[in-house]
């Protein structure tokens, strides 16, 4: 079974939960922990550890609360010995079973960069109520790359929910480490993922990640903020064009357009009138495309007990749903007060939805 990588910083009852539920449902997974918790609350997560030790197998490193994410994850990944990897969260809940299926399938296929299920997302509003909606993956498996490229950027889609080789993964940080303005993040990771291979996505439930009303997260405070940070957004371009550039099959004037597309797609997104906006979407080859039918089907019958979809994951989620009421209750941290940026310096003045 491949490595299950937590990075956590400041969230001890959240990693608990997790811990726990993965020694009640895949008690074989073996997990990297790579903290970058303030003082006070490490403690509590290496208590967490050492409760795990009898049951999961656990490698826990330490860091600086000064230390960013990038760095962190570069750290820990360059020390782990083992070549798949599924990146996960200390409040998103893995399907390790599917996790395994992805590694056997990258270990038998090396033209795919990641292997990856669907998400289902969970969402704890302060009436107490918990909104769900489904985060469709898609097969991107064209041979060559500029081609995946442009149909990942047409409908888009977090990739970092997935069993990936380490190398890769430490290709990726390093390529984030340079620029990765929010907004662009997962859009930037699920392009480099297709540039370097295909895209494996399974019908199946990969990750159901959480969110409640008391915990930081990452977003972007600005709207316009690809206007107002546009030397950035052409950095991008150009990282974009690189890639289109590497496989030597486009014209200078071919590149050229097709990361202007690529880039204008994702502003799209960011604008509202993005691909699932359009009046013939309903009709197009993506949508209607069998392994994303079958995420749809899915999510529609996953919390009727009486499908089989709602009976196989009915545990889980009664575990989940338990774990996000009491995780609020918690005093897991100061959590509102402010939202966290890739670099891991708090901007305290707004507070929001991503």
């Amino acid at each position: 079974m491949p490595i299950l990588f937590i990075p956590t910083k400041n969230r001890p009852a959240s990693l608990s939960w997790v811990l726990n539920y993965l020694a009640r449902f895949y008690p074989d997974t073996r997990v990297v922990i790579a903290d970058g918790s303030d003082e006070c609350y490490k403690a509590s997560n290496m208590s967490s550890v050492e409760k795990m030790q009898s049951g999961l197998s656990v490698n826990y490193k330490t860091y600086s609360q000064e230390t960013g994410f990038i760095d962190r994850c570069l750290d820990a990944l360059n020390s782990e010995p083992e070549e798949y990897i599924v990146f996960g969260a200390d409040d998103d809940y893995p399907n390790m079973e599917l996790m395994f299926k992805g590694e056997k399938f990258l270990k038998k296929n090396p033209d795919f960069s990641t292997a990856m299920g669907a998400r289902v997302v969970l969402n704890l509003k302060k009436d107490e109520v918990i909104r769900s909606r489904l985060a469709v993956v898609r097969p991107v498996e064209c041979a060559e790359a500029w081609q995946r490229m442009k149909i990942y950027s047409k409908w888009s889609f977090a990739t970092t929910y997935a069993v990936t080789r380490r190398r890769h993964l430490l290709k990726r940080f390093k390529r984030l480490k340079q620029l990765a303005p929010i907004g662009f993040y997962d859009f930037m990771v699920g392009l480099h993922d297709a540039a370097c291979g295909k895209i494996k996505a399974y019908p199946e439930v990969g990750f159901f990640t959480t969110r409640t009303y008391t915990h930081n997260f990452i977003r972007n405070t600005d709207k316009l903020f690809f206007i107002h940070n546009s030397k950035d957004i052409l950095k991008l371009q150009e990282i974009v064009r690189e890639d289109l550039e590497f496989e030597g099959l486009l014209t200078t004037e071919e590149t050229e357009k097709q990361s202007e597309i690529i880039m204008l797609n994702r502003i799209a997104e960011l604008t509202g009138r993005d691909f699932r906006k359009l009046a013939n979407f309903s009709k197009s080859k993506l949508f209607n495309d069998h392994i994303v039918q079958s995420q749809y089907k899915l999510y529609n019958n996953i919390f009727d007990l009486s499908t089989k979809e709602g009976k196989k994951y009915s545990k889980h989620l009664r575990y989940i749903y338990q774990a996000m009421q009491s995780i609020v209750e918690s005093s897991n941290r100061l959590e509102g007060k402010f939202v966290n940026t890739l670099d891991g310096k708090p901007d305290q003045e707004k507070q929001g939805s991503a």
